[in-house]
């Protein structure tokens, strides 16, 4: 088995995700937490109640844009026609980088249609793997068979190593390994989530069992895990695009989360932050571009009547407040007891368990 020796101790990497559930997490990262949770809510409620042709176009562009730049991550592009009209199945590939393209394209919509069934386990992960590569000549589903590694161009053009992955014979075992303490510890209330799917997607990449398409199948394991989340922003806003418009900092997180991986007493940190970072500034984006403009065409009671429309959920005052930050407490108030008094809505107890249901 790979071992390092360190002061004349064995050290084997491992895979435990158990940890997680005594994570002291950092204040600013419990505040992103929050945000984030706050925003998914309000899309939730907005694509819930709000079936717009827009939504549908907002769908279309954010597919492109996350094939295209994850793709460009890894210097594999074509035109932006072609790459539109190789997103549509309009046209067939003429080279290497259209057909890894294709094969990105068709790994991303079966994780678009299929994700629920999607199980986190290294057949599933190969299969990715192997239709990424569907339409090349790269043997693609199998482990990579020679050790390969992270390297850097300096200033000078000389190569440095910054990171040695697992060797190949253990690739099997660690990504079992892997894959195990993932499901043992995915939607466990003891542990935050989103806090296990980029430590998972980070220590995928770190592992990098692939000789060619690591980055790729890591953000494609990214998306279907943040849908399995609930975490839907992605169909309608591209975290691929938002992570390669600065992918400087997506390469700096990873190398500052790696130092001492192998000897399992690296800090995840940097990495965490970063991602939480992009999956929070993708919700803003949507707020801005889509829920803002829509919602000012309605006035403050319209509004409120919405988050009730189309839902059977109990709304408590708290939650109405937080779906509508931008409306103030005392005008959500005035409005509440006026849809009271029309019998639009009905207000479940006096006290400070009190929630609010909408008429039938």
């Amino acid at each position: 088995m790979q071992l390092l020796i360190k002061k004349g101790l064995q050290i084997l990497k491992i895979f435990d995700y158990n940890k997680l559930k005594d994570l002291k997490i950092p204040h600013d990262i419990a505040n992103i937490l929050n945000n984030i949770s706050q925003y998914q809510g309000r899309l939730g409620l907005f694509i819930q109640q709000n079936k717009l042709k827009s939504l549908d176009n907002l769908m279309m562009q954010s597919k492109i844009f996350s094939i295209e730049s994850s793709n460009k991550i890894e210097n594999v592009f074509t035109t932006n026609k072609r790459l539109k009209e190789l997103s549509i199945n309009k046209i067939k590939p003429i080279n290497r980088n259209e057909e890894e393209i294709v094969g990105y394209k068709n790994v991303l919509d079966i994780i678009n249609e299929n994700f629920d069934s999607i199980e986190i386990k290294p057949n599933y992960i190969l299969q990715m793997h192997r239709i990424l590569y569907d339409y090349t000549n790269i043997d693609g589903g199998t482990y990579k068979k020679t050790q390969n590694y992270i390297t850097q161009t300096l200033a000078n053009n000389e190569t440095k190593i910054r990171f040695t992955p697992i060797e190949p014979y253990l690739i099997s075992i660690k990504m079992e390994e892997l894959c195990n303490t993932f499901q043992e510890n995915f939607n466990k209330p003891q542990t935050n989530n989103l806090i296990l799917i980029f430590n998972f997607i980070f220590d995928f990449v770190s592992i990098h069992p692939f000789t060619d398409g690591n980055g790729r199948i890591q953000r494609l394991l990214m998306t279907l895990l943040l849908y399995k989340t609930n975490h839907v922003i992605g169909k309608y806003i591209s975290l691929d695009k938002i992570i390669e418009s600065s992918k400087e900092t997506y390469y700096e997180t990873l190398l500052s989360s790696s130092y001492n991986w192998h000897e399992n007493t690296n800090d995840t940190t940097p990495f965490i932050r970063y991602m939480l970072g992009i999956l929070l500034n993708a919700y803003k984006t949507f707020e801005r571009a889509v829920i803002f403009p829509h919602l000012q065409k309605l006035t403050a009671k319209q509004q409120i009547e919405l988050v009730f429309k189309n839902t059977l959920l109990k709304m408590t005052k708290a939650k109405i407040i937080e779906l509508l930050p931008h409306i103030s407490q005392t005008t959500i108030e005035l409005y509440l007891n006026q849809l009271l008094k029309e019998k639009y809505i009905t207000k479940i107890n006096n006290n400070k368990f009190s929630y609010y249901i909408k008429n039938k």
